[in-house]
């Protein structure tokens, strides 16, 4: 596997695919059978009005990549064996088959072009709760990149962590880091070990240490798909500075913190909402400004 100081220079040019749930979908842009968030009044209402606006779309750019195929699946969990669960191998089938396409096209793709495909998800997990525990996520995560990259050899993949959303406008964290008792941090330990233990590069744009903002506490808006798209940017062209040093995107009080110390949101009357309708919205911090 390539350092990350050289795969800015190995990937460019060659073809983005990506994996992931609802942040990552747009209208037009996943095969028919997925679920989409990024369409009609919802592209109104957070600013992402198409690709270019996307998190996948600006990082395509960036990189001087083409995109391949975007498999991924509004509301999608990792953990599961059958479609639409990212674990299952229909969905790594989803890439398989344009993969196996551009493969077939040969020469016409270039020689020494590279395929990455970007794996952007937990979040569902996290926030729905997973039926085993945080130990089915990690086997659940480790299972969906060996499936990738059986579907799509040759391909370098790319797990990315998650991160904490923030309310726009809201100058304090929104974000509920214990939701159901288990931290997202230990869900993103689970994904570097995964990474780890199959090979991958992990994009660990948590380590970064902000938020991005969104809509709603988990969904982007233009500027969160901005910022998404330059951490990952930052981690795979190795430029740190690229987030650090970008006091317009990335102001200090966008830093991520802890909202409280208790063990879960459950039961917690901060917490917007704990049922399967959850939100990962705190409103401690807001209501002491």
């Amino acid at each position: 596997m390539a350092k990350s100081g050289s795969l800015r220079n190995e990937l460019s040019g060659g073809t983005l695919f990506i994996m992931g749930d609802s942040i990552s979908t747009f209208e037009g842009c996943v095969p028919p059978e997925n679920a989409v968030f990024y369409e009609g009044e919802r592209r109104e209402e957070t600013g992402v009005l198409s690709v270019e606006d996307t998190w996948w779309g600006i990082l395509a750019e960036k990189l001087g990549m083409r995109v391949g195929i975007n498999g991924s699946y509004s509301g999608s969990k990792v953990c599961g064996d059958s479609f639409p669960f990212g674990a299952s191998k229909a969905r790594a089938a989803q890439l398989a088959q344009w993969f196996s396409r551009q493969d077939a096209l040969g020469d016409a793709c270039g020689e020494g072009d590279a395929s990455a495909v970007i794996v952007f998800m937990g979040i569902n997990d996290y926030g729905g709760g997973v039926e085993g525990g945080i130990k089915r996520f990690a086997r659940d995560y480790k299972t969906l990149l060996e499936n990738i990259k059986e579907a799509c050899p040759g391909a370098l993949i790319l797990a990315a962590t998650l991160l904490p959303g923030r309310v726009e406008g809201a100058s304090v964290p929104t974000f509920c880091t214990q939701l159901r008792g288990i931290d997202i941090c230990e869900f993103n330990d689970c994904i570097r070990m995964a990474a780890r233990e199959t090979g991958c590069f992990c994009l660990d744009i948590a380590a970064f240490g902000f938020d991005y903002e969104t809509i709603d506490g988990t969904h982007p808006n233009r500027r969160g798909m901005m910022q998404i798209a330059l951490m990952m940017y930052a981690q795979i062209a190795n430029r740190p500075a690229c987030v650090q040093e970008d006091r317009a995107l990335f102001p200090h009080e966008l830093r991520s913190s802890r909202t409280c110390n208790l063990m879960t949101c459950i039961g917690c009357p901060f917490a917007e909402n704990t049922t399967e309708k959850w939100s990962c919205i705190c409103h401690k911090l807001e209501s002491a400004c």
